[in-house]
């Protein structure tokens, strides 16, 4: 079979273009092919509910520790603050106010009493967070007992709240007061003798005697 090659060399250009049209990468188009859908491909899973997954309780899960969450820690005896011009006991015995009187908390049995400052351990006392205790026995701790009343029991239970004070163990004079009390301050309610018992009054008719600084 004869072929012109006149004829085969005219359509070469021809079927050029058509091998590179059909190469060509086509250029990306200014409008999307398709719109966003307006809802989720798909539902959740789940729908939310109405109400809590569960109940709160009405109490703690577990009781306060032993321990409150204040870390302080002191030892110290707790000596009543005296300045000579407060003349406690203007008598014989304290003749021209020239007495430096020293007198300390001291523990007896579950109450709290002055006495004349010494080596005494019942002296002793030991701060741990808000709580005070007696340095030789760590379970037991002030609990303020009534308004004015001052006990020493063991500590933590349903006496936790009262087991609370503030002031204590400073090497500053400070008023020692039952946590947020600001009301009331511990003092012997009047100038000091041995063997009175300490206890909670009103710290602006404590002030009169001078007796509620520590």
């Amino acid at each position: 079979m004869a072929f012109n090659i006149t004829s085969i060399t005219s359509l070469i250009p021809t079927l050029r273009l058509y091998i590179e049209k059909n190469n060509e990468t086509e250029a990306p188009t200014a409008v999307p092919s398709s719109e966003p859908s307006a809802l989720p491909s798909a539902a959740p899973s789940l729908r939310p509910s109405l109400r809590p997954s569960s109940t709160p309780s009405l109490e703690p899960s577990s009781a306060p520790s032993a321990s409150p969450t204040e870390l302080r820690k002191a030892e110290c005896k707790i000596r009543m603050y005296y300045e000579k011009k407060y003349c406690w006991h203007d008598d014989a015995a304290n003749h021209k106010c020239n007495t430096d009187y020293k007198f300390c908390v001291t523990r007896k049995g579950e109450d709290l009493e002055m006495q004349d400052c010494g080596r005494d351990s019942k002296q002793e006392w030991r701060v741990i967070g808000r709580t005070v205790r007696p340095s030789k026995d760590k379970r037991m701790c002030w609990t303020r007992n009534g308004d004015r009343g001052i006990k020493i029991k063991e500590c933590g239970g349903k006496d936790w709240k009262d087991q609370q004070f503030e002031g204590v163990c400073y090497s500053s004079k400070r008023e020692i007061r039952p946590l947020g009390g600001k009301k009331w301050c511990l003092t012997s309610g009047h100038e000091p003798r041995k063997n009175e018992k300490c206890k909670f009054q009103e710290c602006s008719k404590a002030d009169n005697s001078n007796t509620h600084r520590w």
